[in-house]
């Protein structure tokens, strides 16, 4: 346990280190699922994620929405006033609370966050959540990696297919696009993989590309495809 007796924070409730991760978390995402939490609690079981929940919820940290969506009826764990207080002490970014959510961009939101969670199992690095990357890019990722190392990988997942005349408006944004050494993305239907592969495969890009199915990552420590041939991106925890 980190926490001490914090009144102002948890009231009765002495946070632990996984608390105050899942606070920011949310904080930086918006919201998160039941789903989300299970890699967080050694054993991932249900009925001990869902203890803790209402131990958060107790401390005024937390509150539950349900939302009827495409996924179907689902819970969505969202910051309260107080909670995003302390979301915002614990980020390195001042992010605006949103008061409610966009249902259409829900299911895509659900995966960014998984990606980020399933990312932080196998390499060691700082994320920058979308709402912090506004300003700073023509297009904004779903999330930017950032290694000790100053390399910066932007992350997107890909879960439809886009025209051919916007996947190459996307490369050629990218291509001239500073600060960013890696595009990923991680295409979460066979046929989004197959397209992307199509597109980069058309002529030489100027920063490096990396394809991955969602379904390989989840699973496993798969070889990216690149243009220029497979790449190892997770043999090590960050790259020098």
């Amino acid at each position: 346990r980190v926490g001490v007796l914090l009144d102002r924070w948890g009231g009765d409730v002495i946070l632990q280190a996984r608390d105050l991760d899942i606070v920011q978390l949310c904080y930086e995402q918006q919201f998160l699922t039941v789903d989300h939490l299970l890699p967080l609690f050694r054993g991932g079981q249900k009925d001990v994620v869902l203890r803790r929940i209402k131990k958060l919820q107790a401390a005024g940290l937390i509150s539950v929405e349900k939302a009827h969506v495409s996924m179907g009826r689902t819970s969505l764990l969202r910051l309260t006033k107080k909670g995003n207080q302390l979301g915002a002490m614990r980020s390195a970014y001042d992010l605006p609370r949103a008061h409610s959510l966009d249902y259409r961009t829900l299911e895509h939101d659900t995966l960014v966050t998984t990606l980020r969670l399933r990312l932080r199992e196998l390499w060691d690095f700082t994320w920058v959540p979308e709402r912090a990357l506004k300003d700073r890019y023509e297009i904004v990722p779903d999330g930017l990696v950032q290694f000790a190392s100053g390399l910066a990988f932007a992350i997107e997942v890909e879960n439809s297919m886009k025209g051919a005349t916007r996947q190459r408006a996307i490369l050629d944004t990218w291509d001239r696009t500073a600060g960013v050494q890696m595009v990923i993305f991680v295409c979460t239907k066979p046929q989004v993989f197959d397209a992307w592969q199509r597109y980069l495969t058309e002529g030489p890009r100027r920063i490096a590309y990396a394809l991955l199915r969602w379904e390989e990552l989840v699973a496993g420590h798969p070889v990216a495809w690149s243009p220029k041939g497979p790449l190892p991106l997770f043999e090590r925890r960050g790259f020098g």
